[in-house]
């Protein structure tokens, strides 16, 4: 009985395919597995899923290798191969959602195994990259209101006060981040340095007796770096405000 079972185990190895060679090819939106038999593959597949994970049940197909390999991609993060109870097991693990294929070659002796990103995480990656982009445009308009804002109420002071003026001019300006900038602009003799942020802060002010009088890029970068402390504190502070935190909190997820 004992050789009757393993002629029988055999036989089943000598009529199901063999893997030869496993291949990854890594692309812009996929990542394909290309395996290679001794024969051409005749035998059933199954897909499981769980979570975001993939297993691959191929029938009829033997292998004496245990493959455990690292995938350096944002799609599929690790492959296994493993021959168990006379079916190969592929596992394909992922960290987002994933939608797996698998096609024969025309002659039988190769298996092509498609790894795509799911429509529903690319449709929501989509999502939240065209919120990024709205955000990113609202901050810039909320910037250039600010700036003029600021503008408008220091006429509106000099009005009060019955002084000549002239019409204000913005001289230059310094990006700190999307949501950050350095301006200077002149108005009624006065140099004016601000920071606008998701609040409005006078660094600095200049006037015809002052020593120091911005007249190029050169020194108007001086003068910002000057004050790049006190620029470091107050955004600081505008970024640990509870609102704040909660906003990030809400990108993140």
């Amino acid at each position: 009985m004992r050789y009757i079972f393993i002629l029988l185990l055999s036989f089943l190895h000598v009529s199901a395919s063999n893997l030869l060679t496993y291949n990854v090819y890594e692309k812009n939106n996929r990542v394909d597995i290309l395996l290679s038999f001794d024969s051409p593959y005749n035998g059933k597949i199954l897909q499981e899923k769980d979570g975001n994970n993939v297993r691959l049940l191929l029938s009829d197909l033997y292998t004496n290798k245990e493959i455990n390999s690292s995938i350096n991609s944002f799609i599929l993060q690790d492959l296994s191969i493993l021959y168990d109870d006379f079916i190969t097991l592929i596992d394909l693990k992922s960290d987002a959602p994933i939608d797996v294929f698998a096609a024969k070659t025309k002659d039988g002796f190769g298996l092509k195994i498609g790894v795509l990103l799911s429509d529903l995480h690319v449709n929501k990656t989509q999502l939240q990259e065209q919120n990024n982009t709205n955000n990113f445009d609202f901050v810039k308009f909320f910037m250039f209101l600010c700036i003029f804002a600021l503008i408008g109420v220091i006429l509106y002071i000099l009005r009060s006060k019955k002084s000549k003026f002239k019409e204000p001019n913005l001289l230059c300006e310094k990006s700190l981040s999307e949501r950050s900038k350095v301006v200077l602009f002149e108005f009624n003799s006065y140099q004016y340095l601000v920071l606008v942020s998701r609040g409005i802060k006078v660094l600095d002010k200049f006037d015809k007796g002052d020593s120091v009088k911005i007249t190029s890029d050169d020194e108007f970068q001086k003068i910002c770096d000057t004050h790049n402390q006190e620029i470091e504190e107050y955004l600081k502070t505008q970024e640990d405000t509870p609102l704040n935190k909660y906003k990030e909190k809400v990108e993140k997820e």
